[in-house]
């Protein structure tokens, strides 16, 4: 699995048509690896590559800092699931 650490200004077409999942996925759990799977299987389907879009940071916790809310997983072992469910692209942004 390729994984692109970006800023959203890097981000560059590719070169074959993708099949993605956007989202923070904060510990790609049974609902998470669904949405990927389907993701993987219409990539299958249509010659695409497959990939996941998601965020270094929790979108809520960037947006309220006051929260206080305890990643459920880390970066490294959520690209460790991307890649254990066959995803092609793991795409990082900041949020």
């Amino acid at each position: 699995m390729i994984i692109k650490q970006l800023n959203i200004k890097d981000i560059q077409r590719e070169t074959q048509p993708l099949s993605v999942c956007l989202g923070y996925f904060d510990g790609l759990h049974l609902g998470h690896q669904r949405l990927v799977q389907q993701a993987i299987q219409v990539a299958e389907k249509e010659g695409y590559r497959s990939g996941l879009i998601t965020f270094k940071q929790d979108p809520l916790t960037v947006l309220n800092p006051s929260i206080n809310k305890q990643q459920l997983t880390t970066n490294e072992h959520r690209q460790q699931l991307g890649q254990a469910l066959g995803l092609d692209y793991w795409y990082e942004l900041d949020f």
